[in-house]
């Protein structure tokens, strides 16, 4: 296959991969575990279980009034009642950990303004725990807790990456002047 035509099935490959999203970091087909942790983060209130995350609702009927659906960039917590409030007491920690068995690493995770309810504290440890501290918070009837989460790129999206800079470069040298790519044993133009 000539140079040319192979520098084109990798750019056209490097494009195809962004455009559908091949190569993506996220959380969908995460295998994750999801955890109550209450008074504190060493006791175990409730176990949800390990689930693998999907275009639907991860925990459904977590608590009569809460849900929780993990989606590829969002974590979100639902309050499903249509007239009570879900209170949660206080203590030293009342909120849910979640872990990633196997899947991305998490790099940061942030509450959404517009969430109708939001933890006091939250933080990542070990890259696959993700700790939301709810201690002393009252969400309102139907109404959600959102937090954004952007995990670390798969390693599979960093040679995608790679390979891309590297077309990249190979198609600005290009074939100039009877060189192709750099070398100086190809025969060159008469002009």
């Amino acid at each position: 296959m000539p140079k040319a035509s192979w520098l084109r099935v990798v750019l056209t490959a490097a494009l195809s991969a962004v455009l559908t999203g091949s190569g993506q970091a996220g959380l969908l087909d995460a295998s994750v575990n999801f955890t109550w942790l209450a008074p504190d983060t060493n006791t175990v209130f409730v176990n949800f279980g390990d689930r693998t995350v999907s275009g639907s609702v991860e925990y459904t009927s977590v608590t009569a009034e809460l849900q929780i659906d993990i989606t590829d960039t969002q974590l979100v917590i639902s309050n499903t009642s249509t007239s009570g409030s879900a209170h949660f007491s206080t203590s030293q920690f009342n909120g849910f950990k979640l872990t990633i068995n196997s899947g991305p690493n998490i790099l940061s995770a942030v509450a959404d303004g517009l969430s109708g309810f939001n933890p006091v504290d939250m933080w990542i440890a070990n890259g696959n725990e993700l700790f939301l501290n709810y201690s002393g918070v009252v969400s309102g009837p139907q109404s959600s807790s959102v937090i954004d989460v952007t995990t670390v790129p798969e390693p599979s999206a960093l040679v995608l990456c790679g390979f891309g800079i590297i077309a990249i470069c190979l198609a600005k040298r290009g074939v100039q002047g009877g060189r192709c790519l750099g070398r100086t044993d190809a025969p060159q133009k008469s002009t």
